[in-house]
């Protein structure tokens, strides 16, 4: 598995009243590289930036993080 996205499901996650059932999420990607943190993002810009990850580490294969 190179990568982990964790969606912070907790109280601490700074969304009010909670990510689930609501229209942000807080996800970090665990990956070799180390953690790296995204902020409150609604879900479908989660989806873009997640999906904009993919498409640069496919262009560059040597990217791990």
């Amino acid at each position: 598995c190179d990568w982990i996205v964790a969606n912070d499901v907790s109280a601490a996650s700074g969304v009010p009243g909670g990510v689930m059932g609501a229209d942000q999420n807080v996800v970090a990607i665990v990956s070799a590289g180390g953690v790296d943190r995204w902020p409150a993002l609604a879900k479908t810009d989660v989806a873009k930036r997640l999906a904009r990850r993919i498409a640069d580490a496919f262009a560059d294969p040597n990217a791990n993080a």
